[in-house]
């Protein structure tokens, strides 16, 4: 946790009716550093939503068609304007005529925009750094509102590895809308209606940038991660079961200072993309080192993403990821889980 000295521009004590009324003016200067910091934080401060990657050595071959190949859940912050994603990729199968990837980016629940296209040539050489190459993939979307993430592989592509993050705002001028009036401050009027721009940007910003702290995606060309039965076993060395502990495959979450005011809790929602395989139904949940189930999300049937909220303490915790069915003899495939501290 970084601190800040006071800056010098900060005004003097006011009353509670603030400014005029007891004499004294806003600082104009101070005024401007205001707008000039949410400004800059809108632009500048977005969240990582998601990384994936696979080692050189288990780099899949390509394969014909389609293949629906990563997954992500994320919010979007205040002030986010695009969707972009770094995507490596490895020289392409020779059997492939036009090889590319892209992203389908879809509103939870509602419509999907398609990214642009990463293209590359099939041309079936070793995989040696030299010959790995990497673009960007961009879609426009909204602050405030959830989305969901498919990496999509056509034709033989063969991605390495991807980072998704948000690009914000770039303030201009007074019709950008997602920010405040950059002109404010000495010399302008300080206007009630600006003022309210500030503490309903600040509040924005605390309810829609929070932590995004994690994005596990299956490798989908592989072997879908699947566990079969009753028991809550971990999803990633599906053998492990019970409390998590400090050599189970799992998780940290520290939630030290990211409760609120009074608060000993941070309230999380998880996102988890799975499918019942087999008849019946299955569930997911996140459990620590003392047995507690922090999340669980359960009537998990048909393939898709489903959801919760849950209170976990704010400080550091460990957990792993379990899932089961509801009887024995059942099998629950799981895609994907992504979680953020919700506002």
């Amino acid at each position: 946790m970084s601190t800040h000295s006071v800056s010098k521009f900060y005004p003097k004590p006011l009353n509670h009716n603030r400014f005029c009324r007891n004499g004294q003016v806003p600082s104009g200067s101070f005024i401007a550093q205001v707008a000039q910091g949410i400004n800059h934080t809108v632009a500048w401060r977005r969240k990582t939503i998601g990384r994936h990657y696979r080692p050189v050595a288990a780099i899949p071959a390509g394969a014909a068609g389609t293949t629906s190949a990563w997954h992500f859940h994320f919010r979007a912050g205040y002030g986010a304007k695009q969707l972009w994603a770094v995507l490596q990729h490895a020289p392409a199968s020779a059997s492939g005529t036009d090889p590319y990837g892209y992203m389908n980016v879809t509103i939870s629940g509602g419509s999907t925009t398609a990214s642009n296209e990463l293209h590359t040539p099939p041309t079936g050489n070793s995989d040696v750094p030299e010959n790995f190459g990497w673009g960007v993939l961009y879609a426009d979307i909204t602050g405030g509102t959830e989305y969901e993430v498919e990496v999509v592989f056509e034709d033989y592509f063969r991605g390495k590895s991807i980072m998704l993050f948000e690009v914000g705002d770039h303030p201009v001028d007074t019709s950008n809308g997602g920010t405040v009036d950059p002109r404010t401050g000495v010399g302008v009027n300080i206007l009630d209606a600006s003022q309210e721009d500030y503490h309903q940007a600040q509040t924005d910003l605390i309810t829609y940038n929070r932590t995004h702290f994690l994005a596990w995606t299956r490798d989908a060309v592989g072997t879908a991660p699947s566990i079969t039965g009753a028991t809550p076993t971990n999803i990633i060395d599906r053998s492990s079961t019970g409390n998590a502990s400090a050599t189970s495959p799992g998780f940290q979450f520290d939630g030290t200072y990211l409760a609120e005011l009074g608060q000993t809790t941070v309230t999380i929602k998880v996102w988890v993309r799975a499918e019942q395989t087999t008849a019946g139904s299955g569930s997911v949940q996140l459990v620590d080192t003392a047995g507690t189930v922090l999340a669980s999300i359960s009537s998990i049937t048909t393939a898709g993403w489903y959801s919760t909220t849950a209170n976990i303490t704010a400080g550091d915790t460990k957990f792993d990821i379990q899932a089961r069915t509801l009887l024995g003899g059942q099998t629950i495939r799981v895609d994907a889980v992504s979680a953020y501290v919700d506002g």
